[in-house]
């Protein structure tokens, strides 16, 4: 079965620079990675079969886990889907150029504009080499990388290309690093260096001749893995380790229709206060007895009302956690309904009690 992304979440510490690729099929085991040692990432597969998907997975892992101070995004997506869930978020990085501030999302997605940016990463490695800084960690999505080749006007193309390279080949010294998403890999004389800089390798029931034009080597598992033809089942491979996982789920076509709704069809983030559902809302008290971080646990109690002590309220939260959990609720909007924050240190804390009680629900089946 696909894991959840919060049972992922609540696996990892917090600040660690790290994220998760899914479970192993045969085992059901999580698999994770610290983004400085698997360097780079590259995501290949056909449409429909779960590639983007474990894209946006990665994304959100990443910046649920750590904060912005530690890591951040560049949003290179020109079709400007998946990225639309994450260029909100505080961890989009910005850079100035001259007078200008450079937002690292898509603000008119273009194959020029892909290039433009990249020209203001390829700044930004060049800055930091100067410096010899690698913090904080930079994280940069490029979706759709074929398509980037054919639509880049030509007297742009030969120095975008120059600029992927140079960043796959010398960002990760200086704490950048690429995550790809691309149906088939390129080929060009000028990315071929780059290519052996991925020591990610993530495959989506990929034919094995084009495996090993994207660098794969496990051939017996790519076949397998292309003759099920299994939507959220990918190859993965790094150095070390070479096995079936399965995708989180993750829907990113459900989690942009939720973004894209009507604003009154959605939570405002501004709001505190979140009804809990009639069926979650057994009365609770305290007693002492092991169960609960403080060391006592809930009972149900025949009283009509909650008291409103700092422990009734961290049960209520754990109820209204709890319930947006079952409605396949993510992170940062069930923070943004419980807690009524978006960001900074009230964020960050946020983050780390629901991190607490997601693991107490876990623990106890909830």
């Amino acid at each position: 079965m696909a894991p959840t992304i919060d049972s992922l979440i609540a696996g990892l510490p917090y600040n660690r620079l790290m994220t998760a690729y899914g479970v192993t099929v045969v085992a059901g085991k999580a698999i994770s990675a610290v983004i400085p040692d698997a360097v780079h990432f590259k995501i290949v597969g056909s449409s429909g079969f779960g590639k983007s998907c474990e894209a946006a997975a990665l994304l959100k892992i990443a910046t649920s886990v750590n904060d912005a101070d530690h890591v951040q995004i560049a949003l290179l997506d020109l079709e400007r889907k998946t990225s639309r869930l994450f260029e909100d978020l505080p961890h989009v990085a910005r850079f100035r150029v001259g007078r200008k501030v450079v937002d690292m999302a898509m603000s008119a997605p273009s194959a020029d504009e892909v290039a433009q940016k990249l020209a203001v990463l390829k700044g930004e490695l060049d800055r930091r080499a100067a410096r010899n800084i690698e913090t904080p960690l930079l994280l940069i999505y490029v979706e759709e990388m074929l398509s980037l080749q054919y639509e880049v006007d030509e007297t742009l193309l030969s120095q975008m290309l120059d600029h992927l390279a140079i960043l796959a080949v010398r960002g990760r010294k200086y704490g950048m690093f690429l995550e790809a998403c691309t149906q088939v890999d390129y080929s060009t004389e000028q990315l071929r260096a780059a290519q052996k800089q991925f020591r990610t390798r993530i495959g989506f029931a990929l034919d094995p001749s084009a495996a090993r034009a994207s660098g794969f080597i496990n051939t017996a598992l790519i076949k397998e893995n292309f003759a099920k033809g299994q939507p959220g089942q990918f190859v993965l491979e790094m150095p070390g380790f070479s096995e079936l996982m399965l995708a989180p789920a993750y829907d990113v076509k459900a989690e942009l229709a939720r973004l894209e709704a009507p604003t009154s069809t959605r939570h405002s983030p501004t709001s505190t206060t979140w009804e809990v559902p009639t069926s979650m809302r057994p009365q609770l008290r305290l007693s002492d007895q092991d169960g609960s971080p403080d060391g006592k646990r809930l009972e149900a109690e025949d009283d009509d009302h909650l008291e409103a002590s700092e422990s009734d309220m961290l049960s209520v939260k754990a109820l209204q956690v709890s319930a947006m959990l079952k409605q396949r609720k993510g992170q940062n909007e069930i923070i943004e309904a419980v807690w009524g924050v978006t960001g900074g240190r009230a964020y960050q804390e946020a983050v780390q009690e629901y991190r607490e009680i997601v693991a107490q629900l876990l623990k106890r089946g909830a």
